[in-house]
C-alpha cells in the first residue's frame, strides 16, 4: 500500500489538495472525524462547498450524526 504524508499546519490541522466534483480544492482532514464505519471525513472551505453545491457537483444529501476530534456531536448533511 502506498504511503503519503503531509505537513501539519501551525494550528494542528492537515490540509491536502483534492479533486471534488471536477473542482480542485484544499480540504482539511479531521483525523478525529471517523464514524462507526471507519469512514474519514474532511472539511471544505465554505466558498468551495457553496460553489460545488451551486453547480450541482454535490448531490444526494443525507443527514448523519458526526463527532469531531474534540468529542462534540453534531448533525451534518453529507453527499
Amino acid at each position: 500500500m502506498p504511503q503519503v504524508c503531509w505537513q501539519v499546519s501551525p494550528d494542528g490541522s492537515y490540509w491536502i489538495d483534492v479533486n471534488v466534483g471536477a473542482h480542485d480544492c484544499a480540504v482539511m482532514v479531521d483525523l478525529g472525524l471517523v464514524d462507526s464505519k471507519n469512514e474519514l471525513g474532511f472539511v471544505l472551505e465554505p466558498a468551495s462547498y457553496d460553489q460545488l453545491k451551486n453547480v450541482g457537483r454535490l448531490d444526494h444529501f443525507r443527514s448523519r450524526l458526526s463527532r469531531d476530534a474534540s468529542g462534540n456531536h453534531s448533525t451534518v448533511k453529507v453527499p
